[in-house]
C-alpha cells in the first residue's frame, strides 16, 4: 500500500489500471465523501473521509443540469423549415457551417439533430431521397454537363432562379427553368462553342438571335430614357469579342460593324463610358479606331 501511495499518480494513469480497478482503490482508500451546495456561489463543497482518518476538502462549480439547455429556437426553426426536403446529415452541415451549437454547447450531427426533431415532434428523415424535378448547384451542374460556375453566373445575371432555405444551405433549382429558354438556348450554344454568352448588348445587334427583339427593346429603353446609365470597358470588350467570333455568330459581324454599334451605343446624352478613372470616358474614339479588320482576340479584350 506504501508503494501504491508513492506511486499512485503513474498506477492511475496506467493504461494496465482499468475502470474496474479504480473503483476498487477508491473503495479501499476512502471511508464515506460528504457534498454540500453553497447557493451564493453555486458550488459544490466535498469533504473526504479516508481511512486512515485524515479529511481532505474540495470545490468545484456546479455542473449544469439538462434545465436550460434547451435547442435554440432559431435552429428549431431552421430545422423544422429544412426537414421536410433535406435529412439530418444536411440540416446538420447547415447549422456547423452557420456556427451554431446545441443546447450543450456541442456541434451538430445527424443524430443530434435526429434527437432535437424527436423531442419538438418534427417530422423528418435521415436521409433525404433526391426529387427529379429539384437540382442542388452540383446535380444541376453534372446532369447539364457545365461547371458550377456557369450556373452562377446565370444566377448572377438574373436568368435563372434559386431557392435557398438558409445561408449555406443548397441551392434549389428547377428542373424545368434550365430545360426552358433562355437557359436552354444559352447552354447549347456554350456546348457548341465553349463560350458563355449572356443575353445582352450583342443580341440588340444580332437580328439572328433568339432574343434580339427584347434586348433591342431594353436597349432602345435606356438610350432614349431620361435616366442616366453607363457601359463598363469590360462590357465593351466582350461585346467586340463576342459578335466578331465565327463560332458564336455565323457569319460574324465585322468589326467594323462592332465598332459602329458599340459607338452607336454611347451616343446619347445620359450615356458614359466607365472604366478604371474618370479620363476613359472621352478616350473611345482613340481606342476604337486601331483595328481595321479580323475580330477582336482574348488579349485584346484584356488590354
Amino acid at each position: 500500500m506504501q508503494t501504491l501511495g508513492e506511486r499512485f499518480a503513474d498506477v492511475w494513469h496506467s493504461p494496465a489500471c482499468p475502470p474496474e480497478l479504480k473503483k476498487k482503490i477508491v473503495r479501499t482508500v476512502l471511508d464515506e465523501i460528504i457534498v454540500t451546495h453553497d447557493d451564493a456561489s453555486d458550488t459544490l463543497q466535498f469533504t473526504l473521509h479516508w481511512v486512515g482518518g485524515t479529511h481532505t476538502a474540495l470545490e468545484m462549480p456546479k455542473p449544469r443540469s439538462g434545465v436550460g439547455q434547451a435547442t435554440a429556437l432559431e435552429d428549431l426553426e431552421l430545422i423544422r423549415r429544412m426537414a421536410g426536403r433535406y435529412g439530418d446529415d444536411e440540416i446538420a452541415r447547415v447549422l456547423n457551417k452557420l456556427g451554431r451549437r446545441t443546447g450543450k454547447g456541442k456541434r451538430w450531427s445527424q443524430e443530434r439533430v435526429a434527437t432535437a426533431r424527436r423531442n419538438h415532434g418534427i417530422a423528418g428523415q435521415t436521409r433525404a431521397a433526391p426529387d427529379p424535378e429539384i437540382l442542388s448547384l452540383g446535380r444541376a451542374a453534372k446532369e447539364f454537363h457545365v461547371s458550377d460556375t456557369t450556373l452562377k453566373r446565370l444566377v448572377a445575371s438574373g436568368l435563372l432562379t434559386v431557392a435557398q432555405v438558409a445561408p449555406w444551405a443548397p441551392w434549389k433549382i428547377r428542373r424545368a427553368d434550365l430545360d426552358a429558354d433562355p437557359i436552354r438556348g444559352i447552354l447549347e450554344r456554350l456546348r457548341r462553342t465553349d463560350e458563355l454568352v449572356l443575353p445582352g448588348m450583342e443580341y440588340a445587334h444580332r437580328r439572328d438571335s433568339d432574343w434580339h427583339v427584347e434586348a433591342h427593346r431594353h436597349v432602345a429603353e435606356l438610350a432614349e430614357g431620361p435616366v442616366a446609365w453607363a457601359i463598363p470597358w469590360p462590357c465593351i470588350h466582350e461585346f467586340l469579342g463576342v459578335v466578331t467570333h465565327p463560332r458564336i455568330f455565323a457569319p460574324p459581324s465585322t468589326l467594323g460593324e462592332a465598332i459602329a454599334q458599340a459607338a452607336c451605343a454611347n451616343c446619347g446624352p445620359p450615356t458614359g463610358r466607365r472604366g478604371e478613372g474618370e479620363r476613359d470616358g472621352g478616350a473611345w474614339p482613340r481606342r476604337s479606331c486601331r483595328p481595321r479588320s479580323g475580330r477582336v482576340s482574348q488579349e485584346a479584350r484584356r488590354c
